[in-house]
């Protein structure tokens, strides 16, 4: 297993499954819980809403996006998982045994699967650094929540100044910094919002007009933080 995944070990040490483990402990650990690697082609669906999971599933190489379909035939979007980035991982441990979104693949992709009911196996619990998997194991359940809370947010503001202004902030929160690199392009963002791509458009551009933004395709710069709304 060790050789399988050798090209990958830098991708999956930044995974946060595998925070603050040694090479080797990830290794082991790695080599217990029996993952498989599946490969996918460009725009390839990799699991419809409700279908069986084949495990928690970790990005290696490529782009995959996470999203649902509304009963009018929307697509709203999760979110875009990058090399390292993890899904799955909530319904799998929760033991619903099915995918809460559709994952599709942006790119040609490669994904290492494995199953939680491997996490409490004798031998993964003998594992050197298995106290240290574990609690980043409640780390990311804990982030999850965060994740969700925040897109609860953008759902029930009702104005588009509101949901735009409440992404921005929390895109500076996180960032620390006022010039913001947006994670979507203007299609995505307006999908992640639920809300048309022209009134996103129209907005961003009331905001700049009235000196509250500057933004160049996807940057933007917070010019006048206290006059963001929601």
């Amino acid at each position: 297993m060790r050789g399988l995944l050798a090209p990958y070990f830098e991708v999956i040490q930044k995974n946060i499954f595998f925070k603050g483990l040694s090479v080797d402990g990830m290794a082991e650990i790695l080599d217990r819980l029996e993952p498989t690697i599946h490969q996918f082609h460009k725009n390839e669906t990799i699991l419809e809403l409700d279908e069986k999971l084949p495990g928690i599933g970790i990005l290696l190489s490529g782009e995959l996006m996470v999203a649902k379909i509304t009963s009018q035939g929307d697509r709203v979007l999760i979110g875009n998982l990058l090399p390292s980035d993890t899904f799955g991982e909530v319904a799998a441990l929760a033991h619903t045994g099915k995918a809460p979104a559709i994952v599709s693949s942006q790119r040609a992709s490669k994904v290492l699967f494995f199953s939680p009911s491997k996490m409490t196996d004798q031998k993964v619990l003998q594992c050197q650094g298995y106290s240290q998997f574990i609690g980043n194991t409640l780390t990311i359940m804990a982030n999850k929540a965060y994740q969700l809370n925040q897109k609860i947010d953008y759902l029930i503001i009702k104005t588009m100044r509101g949901k735009l202004s409440a992404f921005l902030y929390h895109q500076y929160k996180q960032s620390g910094t006022l010039h913001i690199k947006l994670p979507y392009n203007r299609n995505r963002l307006a999908e992640f919002l639920n809300v048309s791509r022209p009134a996103l458009s129209r907005e961003l551009g009331k905001m700049m007009n009235e000196g509250i933004i500057k933004y160049h395709r996807n940057e933007i710069e917070i010019v006048d933080l206290d006059r963001l709304e929601w």
